[in-house]
């Protein structure tokens, strides 16, 4: 069995989609993918802003990551505070003019809350209703070093 978070999430996204553009987020069942959901965040679109993003939820897996808890803390693509620095590509090539919203990963590094080089890969899932994003499901594996 497929071992990597991004590949299952992809897998488990597809599933959910079946022959929609992006899946209703009221379909995510994170029972499903219990052992990679602590490995996630959850993202919903701010409503009247111009890229904004509020967090719904954090797994526990990520709260060391952050350095906090960030679940109901909004921000936007300037911010430029890790992690949300590291999310603002992914979200703005989700979001580009004339691009259906489709999934992106990303890895790379960058410097952690601790001070810490962090070496990550992560993945974007978009989910919403007629080819409107409402949410972001996000998964992430990473490294401190």
């Amino acid at each position: 069995m497929e071992q990597r978070l991004v590949v299952r999430l992809m897998g488990y996204w597809e599933r959910i989609r079946k022959d929609k553009p992006i899946p209703d987020f009221n379909k995510n069942n994170p029972e499903s993918i219990s052992d990679l959901w602590q490995q996630c965040f959850v993202l919903s679109v701010v409503a009247g802003g111009e890229h904004v993003y509020k967090y719904e939820f954090m797994g526990d897996g990520l709260v060391n990551l952050y350095g906090k808890e960030s679940v109901g803390k909004v921000f936007s693509l300037r911010d430029r505070e890790f992690p949300n620095n590291v999310l603002a590509t992914g979200l703005k090539e989700m979001f580009a003019d004339g691009v259906a919203p489709a999934p992106k990963e990303k890895d790379g590094q960058a410097v952690g809350k601790a001070g810490k080089i962090v070496k990550y890969r992560l993945i974007l899932l978009p989910f919403g209703k007629d080819n409107k994003v409402t949410h972001i499901v996000c998964g992430v594996s990473y490294r401190e070093f």
